[in-house]
């Protein structure tokens, strides 16, 4: 779905998603490299909010969104199996991850419908995969062991936005970088990009390259895959491990 201007700010303009997005890199909400901004709120009824400084913020001069000018702002963000989920299923609950390929920028979405219709949260995620090293553990033979499992399962939990989806991709991109082997990931949706260096990886998501976390592990033990990484949060909620 293309994206239109269909967002009124102030009486004469509306915006683009992709002009409301460039907000999070705008130098005026920045502190050195790292953004003011955490997320975008948009929910029918209500103006556009952005997170600065850890409190939501209307968009200047903006105006009240109603149902066809959201639909309007997160379509174009997502693929057409993703839309179809939304339109068939007034139940349904949507995870999605967004390249924008122009700002080399990506986007994590969660749109889910409250009582006044569809609504959604974008946040922007960090552009480079940090080094294990930098991510805070107590001892480096922590994260040291991780990645030199040979067997075994590795647990990570965390409450929303304590940053297990960056610990986890660190970890993944450490052991890429430094193991001869075969890296899957089943993820919902995929966040980070990863690169292949000593490893060769092969990033699956849930949805869109396989039907489900039980398949995925299942097509991951045919391929005699090594070191296997999933989506934790997602996987327990789908319940997966007790099936």
């Amino acid at each position: 779905m293309e994206a239109r201007p269909v967002y009124p700010v102030g009486p004469d303009r509306k915006f683009t998603i992709f002009q409301l997005l460039n907000n999070f890199t705008n130098e005026a909400y920045r502190d050195g490299h790292v953004s003011r901004i955490s997320d975008m709120h948009a929910k029918v009824g209500e103006v556009i909010a952005f997170r600065l400084d850890t409190e939501l913020s209307p968009v200047d001069r903006g105006g009240i969104c109603d149902a066809a000018i959201i639909k309007s702002l997160l379509y174009p963000l997502l693929d057409p199996d993703k839309i179809r989920i939304l339109e068939e299923d007034p139940l349904a609950d949507i995870d999605a991850g967004y390249f924008w390929e122009e700002m080399k920028t990506a986007f994590r979405i969660n749109a889910f419908r409250d009582r006044d219709g569809l609504a959604f949260v974008i946040r922007m995620l960090p552009v480079s995969i940090p080094d294990a090293e930098t991510l805070g553990f107590p001892d480096e033979r922590v994260w040291r062991e991780i990645t030199n499992l040979s067997q075994g399962l590795v647990l990570l939990s965390g409450v929303t936005g304590s940053g297990k989806s960056t610990t986890m991709n660190s970890l993944v991109q450490k052991i890429a970088n430094t193991r001869a082997c075969r890296v899957i990931t089943l993820e919902d949706p995929i966040e980070y990009i990863h690169q292949n260096s000593a490893s060769i990886i092969s990033q699956r998501e849930v949805g869109t390259h396989v039907a489900s976390f039980a398949n995925g592990l299942k097509r991951a033990r045919y391929a005699k895959t090594p070191t296997l990484f999933c989506s934790v949060k997602c996987a327990i909620r789908r319940r997966y491990l007790w099936r």
